[in-house]
């Protein structure tokens, strides 16, 4: 009796409740709610109501019989609900009615393992994996079922398709006999929910092509099971229109009519974007009779803008030459006066030549602009020009607008009005040069003679230097670069002069790496300029201002010379600068002070101050607690007490002397430091940043077990000390 108490309140009555007249989204079904009234002989005089749909009412009835309910009176439907699949108890109450006393035996277990969906999947499978190798093979459908829909609650998605498919498994595995109506129940609940693979769609709609006793409720079982498959978020697959057409080549179908039906209900939804190019290309043909036939289907396929997950370069060209044999383009070419309100694109023209811009080159690095666009300027400049609206050829990347410099050269040719540029605004080059020879890559001409664009050439130009692959000289027989590459030379000669010696030689160095006899004997007056370069008042002004070896640290210069046996490396944890080899470390602080050095002489490994021995090379470490401290934990090579620690006691054996701190950081200004090696038993930490400071003696309240580890004056930790084997607070004194 407990347990079927505790099945029955598993299943209260959830889910909205909608008026009567309600329609179901998509494909969604909606059952009908009914109060259903039920008597006990021990509650005499009382009356159980319970709330249920048509689906899960057969299951209600026999669950509160078994626990000696009366047969229930039902009234007429109150309201409507979507519908829902079967639990696994459920299922067994109505489809298996002899082992319903073992179902509800496992309710508490199932429903455990439920339970754990959200925080604990692995888990949640194991035990459902339990309960599979009791149950008779002809659950185990319902079981996955409902561990699927226990992990779609969850949001768990990927693992509910993967339960799902293991119920299809067992049915394929043992032979089961199936409900066909029940099967494509379950399948467009899980495509609702987003719980269903392709691969379970595709062995679906294959077991829907083979019922030939049934051939029409096949098709619209298909149907409604893309439906809901978009509407779950699932995009459309590749071989969904063959699909439609095989299953509607039966008598009474006309296949074209058909899929033109199935894809104006699918342009309308948003997912219908993400769909795959292989989609695109099979539905090509209809989606062509279906623009020149409406302006609506024009407008949508005009304002859609697929964006497949997978694809690869050219599919933004192929989509444009779709749009132009569907005649949806004419809406950006003919005057706005002769364009239907349906095909229009919502922002004009200019607005949406600036969406496909945005479309095509910011999707993905490296996207070139396609070059049909380069076809379909000339046709809309008209068009453009009379409307008056600029063009901002710009897509945002790093923070900065970057301008296709061949999509503004061709504006600027054809007279279409360009927007100015902005701060920010840039030219890539090396997406110009990736852009390839054509019509598609131009000489920029145009652009290099418009004042709004000159300078932002010529900086592209200069940084196009600094990156690998694109050379002056492969500027040089492009018409509109050539003298803008002579303009930039000319800039990098004429600031030699101008400021410091680094500076000039940086110049120099730079020049070298660039030019080319050729590039030189194009521009012979930068090459004369550059013979007569005069470093004389460079090298006044570095003189006047100092130069760099003149700086020193002498903290810094002693911990090098102290380590100067091996091969040294810097670490960088500001304010402090760590200096190693690989088998010592030194960290340099503000002041002149040094920080304490690891070293090897101890007996036992260490792993101390600024080191880390398990790499075999010496490493900074940070504290938790605070980014700028370095510190790092001292191994325990011996068995004293904590209370010892707290009083600076080195280990047996270390020949290096502990930290005698005579300041709050535990540091003697301009001095460097070893820390001594702790006992095991024990641990310390040591660092030094503004905020805190090594402890030594005194810093601290003295107490029988006084902790020494992992200190920080920025929390209030508690350690275990290992001879009271109790945690003692630090306390400041």
């Amino acid at each position: 009796m407990a347990a079927a108490i505790h099945q029955r309140e598993s299943f209260p009555f959830a889910g909205p409740v909608l008026h009567l007249d309600a329609e179901g989204a998509g494909s969604a079904q909606l059952d009908p709610v009914r109060a259903r009234r039920y008597q006990h002989p021990a509650l005499a005089g009382r009356t159980v109501v319970c709330l249920a749909g048509e689906t899960v009412a057969v299951a209600e009835d026999r669950l509160l019989a078994f626990i000696g309910f009366d047969p229930a009176e039902v009234d007429g439907p109150l309201a409507r609900t979507p519908r829902r699949g079967l639990g696994y108890v459920e299922w067994v109450l109505i489809n298996d009615p002899d082992r319903a006393g073992a179902a509800l035996a496992l309710a508490p277990e199932v429903e455990r393992a439920a339970r754990l969906a959200p925080s604990r999947p692995r888990a949640a499978i194991r035990l459902f994996e339990g309960l599979a190798k009791r149950l008779p093979s002809a659950h185990l459908p319902a079981l996955w079922e409902h561990a699927g829909r226990a992990f779609l609650a969850a949001d768990a998605r990927r693992w509910g398709a993967a339960m799902f498919e293991r119920a299809r498994e067992a049915e394929r595995v043992y032979g089961l006999r199936v409900d066909r109506a029940a099967r494509d129940e379950a399948h467009r609940e899980f495509a609702l929910a987003g719980g269903l693979r392709t691969g379970s769609v595709a062995r679906h709609v294959a077991d829907l092509r083979r019922r030939r006793d049934a051939p029409q409720v096949a098709f619209r079982a298909f149907l409604e099971l893309v439906s809901a498959c978009a509407t779950g978020g699932m995009p459309p697959w590749s071989g969904l229109p063959d699909q439609l057409r095989r299953l509607a080549a039966a008598p009474g179908h006309e296949p074209d009519a058909e899929e033109e039906r199935l894809l104006d209900e699918l342009l309308a939804l948003p997912i219908t974007r993400q769909a795959s190019p292989g989609f695109w290309r099979r539905c090509r043909p209809a989606l062509v009779r279906m623009g020149a036939a409406s302006a609506a289907v024009r407008g949508m396929l005009l304002e859609l803008f697929p964006a497949p997950r997978n694809t690869r370069d050219g599919f933004d060209g192929w989509w444009l030459d779709l749009l132009d044999e569907a005649g949806a383009l004419d809406a950006l070419i003919l005057p706005a006066d002769r364009v239907s309100p349906e095909s229009a694109p919502g922002y004009g023209a200019a607005g949406w030549l600036v969406r496909f811009l945005e479309h095509s080159r910011g999707r993905r690095w490296g996207t070139g602009t396609p070059a049909q666009l380069f076809g379909l300027l000339p046709r809309m400049a008209e068009r453009l020009a009379a409307d008056g609206d600029p063009v901002a050829p710009r897509v945002e990347r790093d923070g900065r607008g970057i301008l296709d410099a061949n999509v503004v050269d061709a504006c600027l040719e054809h007279g279409i009005p360009v927007a100015d540029p902005v701060d920010g605004d840039a030219f890539d080059l090396h997406e110009w040069a990736a852009s390839g020879e054509g019509a598609t890559r131009r000489e920029l001409v145009l652009v290099a003679a418009d004042p709004r664009f000159e300078p932002l050439l010529v900086a592209a130009i200069g940084e196009q230097w600094r990156r690998p692959g694109l050379r002056p000289d492969d500027l040089l027989s492009i018409r509109g670069l050539s003298p803008l590459v002579g303009r930039a030379l000319q800039e990098r000669v004429v600031a030699l002069g101008r400021g410091g010696l680094a500076q000039a030689a940086d110049l120099h160095e730079e020049l070298a790496g660039i030019s080319s006899r050729r590039t030189f004997s194009r521009f012979p007056a930068a090459h004369t300029r550059l013979a007569a370069a005069d470093l004389a008042g460079p090298l006044a002004r570095t003189l006047r201002t100092g130069l760099l070896d003149e700086f020193a640290w002498p903290a810094l210069e002693e911990a090098v010379e102290e380590l100067v046996a091996g091969e040294l490396s810097y670490s960088e944890s500001w304010p402090v600068l760590v200096v190693h080899d690989r088998a010592r470390a030194i960290a340099v602080g503000p002041g002149g002070s040094a920080m304490p050095v690891a070293s090897s002489s101890c007996a036992g490994t260490t792993r101390c101050a600024t080191s880390s021995w398990r790499t075999g090379r010496a490493r900074p470490t940070r504290s938790s607690r605070s980014p700028n401290r370095i510190g790092a934990t001292v191994p325990r090579t011996g068995s004293r007490c904590c209370c010892q620690m707290a009083a600076g006691s080195p280990a047996a054996g270390c020949s290096t002397p502990a930290i005698e701190p005579s300041s709050p950081s535990g540091m003697s200004a301009g001095t460097a430091r070893r820390s001594g090696c702790w006992p095991r038993g024990s641990g310390a930490t040591v660092g030094r940043a503004f905020e805190s400071w090594i402890p030594g003696p005194g810093s601290w309240a003295a107490g029988p077990c006084q902790p020494f580890s992992r200190i920080s004056c920025l929390a209030r930790a508690r350690r275990w000390c290992p001879r009271c084997a109790r945690s003692r607070p630090f306390r400041r004194t």
